[in-house]
């Protein structure tokens, strides 16, 4: 619980990022807390380029952009390279992965906390350029979140930004954001500088200039074109084909990318993309399966990197209001059928983890829940008390096309169930046609997903999973009671209150009411050739370039 408590101590040093401290506050400082710009951590030794050839990486992936607007990209990672931050993350380049609780300098340089932590003040770094050479000013934060506030709310939400007053431009390079209850803890500093959907800093001007009377805030030219921040730009988009990044010239970052140029090439089937690995017509591969991982693993000019992921839990989600979803006992049997073990066992090989709960290993909150024990006798007695005991009607489980294990652990779940009786079809979509289908009604019966939220809170991945106005909600579940507890959540500094509002959420309602099962904790993984290094593990499972380059010999 101790770190729970450091952790809710980090928001308040910064809306989205946090700065570190060693101890929770408990009462309002005496004078401002100022978090000046940091060194950027030790990183891997890169060999400088060579030739024109050295500066090029492939990448294989396993579908196309959504689009280049970065409330909605997905695919490559175009977020995370195109376009810049409020903040980043200090990184772990020994553990490979992103420090999500202690926050570092991007776009902001640094910022302060009101003594009485009602508001929080940005400076603007003066070098921060967009790719179009004009400098990032106040104005331009407070209208990327004037626009996240008009088309995508959940994000801003869950930061403490409900309304447009209360990020002001103090000046060309100062931003203020107020907060009517107190300023929260550490999540929402992650949540407000770091990563998240839509705090992507756009260009005032650049957005306006193509907003139409039908489409006020651009949507549409930003699905097809980009000016960020970031490091790199998008040179050119063939849909179903190719991605390609060129790295700035001009980019104003301390860390320069070593490769001049990221080209992004488009393999759905994944057999295909460890082939174009193994042969060196690629340098990486994304989402490849367990099994094709260990192949990776067994060539010696390859190397799989495998992080574990705090709460990225694979749910099996159930929507209540279709049949036979709409019986808790139907939902329970599902529950007690899943073979639990054999997934592990049979899919993950080793990448990924066995968990209990609806919470992550590591989470606060964690604790096992006899639920999810594969029971057969158990499931049928459950049928056997259902509205449904005379025939389960069939139904559809939806999974997005780039996870390979996801499908055969879909595929166990399957034939477990065919012993009771019941016919579960199995459908496949792309990762962009499957998330639409998310916030489109009818929302799905039942789905398999998951989320790895911007640090290790269960609290915060239930928000995302079944909260009312999420839009990877799915099942269109909402519970004001869900709402209300995960928002609060956000900004209690009580780790007693806290443990409560777990047992309100996880044990009384995720659990209690049978909404989900949950079939594993997943790993990041991803492979690529020997000699690269710099690959970090960054949740969403994007890669920033600007750290990947040939290992120093």
């Amino acid at each position: 619980m101790l770190k729970r408590i450091v952790t809710a101590y980090f928001v308040i040093c910064m809306v989205a990022a946090c700065a570190p401290v060693s101890a929770p506050a408990t009462t309002a400082p005496a004078q401002p807390t100022v978090v000046p710009a940091t060194k950027e951590p030790a990183q891997p030794t890169v060999v400088a380029p060579s030739s024109p050839q050295a500066k090029r990486l492939v990448v294989a992936v396993p579908e196309d952009l959504a689009g280049l607007d970065p409330i909605n990209s997905g695919g490559p990672d175009v977020n995370a390279n195109v376009y810049a931050h409020l903040t980043t993350m200090k990184i772990d380049f020994e553990k490979k992965t992103y420090l999500t609780d202690q926050p570092a300098p991007e776009i902001a340089e640094s910022w302060q906390v009101a003594p009485d932590r009602k508001s929080l003040t940005w400076k603007i770094n003066p070098k921060a350029t967009f790719s179009d050479g004009s400098p990032v000013t106040a104005d331009d934060v407070v209208y990327t979140y004037q626009r996240l506030l008009a088309i995508f709310r959940t994000p801003a939400r869950q930061a403490g930004i409900t309304d447009t007053k209360q990020v002001q431009a103090v000046d060309q390079r100062t931003v203020k954001m107020v907060f009517g209850d107190g300023y929260p803890e550490m999540t929402r500093m992650t949540l407000i500088g770091a990563l998240g959907a839509g705090q992507s800093i756009l260009k005032k001007q650049y957005v306006e200039s193509h907003a139409t009377s039908d489409d006020p805030w651009a949507t549409k030219w930003l699905t097809k074109n980009a000016l960020g921040a970031g490091p790199y730009v998008v040179e050119s988009w063939k849909p179903g084909e190719e991605v390609v990044l060129k790295a700035r010239s001009d980019w104003w970052g301390e860390r320069k990318p070593y490769y001049t140029e990221i080209r992004y090439r488009i393999i759905p089937d994944s057999e295909t993309r460890l082939m174009l690995l193994r042969s060196g017509e690629v340098d990486v591969a994304y989402f490849l399966s367990p099994s094709q991982l260990d192949l990776t693993k067994s060539d010696p000019k390859l190397q799989v990197i495998s992080v574990p992921q705090g709460q990225e839990i694979v749910a099996f989600r159930m929507n209540t209001k279709s049949p036979p979803f709409d019986d808790i006992n139907i939902r329970m049997a599902i529950i007690k059928a899943i073979p639990y073990k054999a997934i592990i066992d049979q899919t993950l090989l080793g990448y990924g983890s066995e968990v209990k709960s609806p919470c992550g290993l590591t989470a606060p909150g964690y604790k096992e829940y006899s639920l999810y024990e594969t029971n057969l006798k158990e499931a049928k007695d459950l049928i056997a008390k259902s509205k449904y005991a005379k025939g389960v009607p069939s139904f559809t489980l939806v999974i997005p096309t780039r996870y390979p294990e996801r499908v055969m652990a879909a595929t166990l779940i399957q034939a477990s169930l065919l012993e009771l009786g019941i016919d579960m079809r199995i459908q496949q979509k792309p990762y962009a046609a499957y998330y639409d289908g998310c916030s489109i009604e009818p929302r799905y019966d039942v789905n398999l997903h998951s989320m790895n939220p911007y640090f290790n809170d269960c609290l915060f991945w239930t928000m995302w999973r079944f909260g009312s106005t999420s839009r990877p909600n799915c099942t269109g579940y909402s519970n004001p009671i869900v709402d209300a507890a995960t928002n609060k959540s956000l900004i209690t500094l009580d780790p007693v209150e806290y443990d409560k509002l777990v047992k309100t959420v996880v044990d009384d309602i995720l659990v209690g009411e049978a909404l989900m099962a949950p079939l594993y904790q997943a790993n990041w993984s991803i492979a690529a050739k020997k000699d690269l290094t710099g690959f970090v593990y960054m949740p969403g499972s994007l890669v920033e370039y600007m750290y990947v380059g040939p290992v120093s010999k």
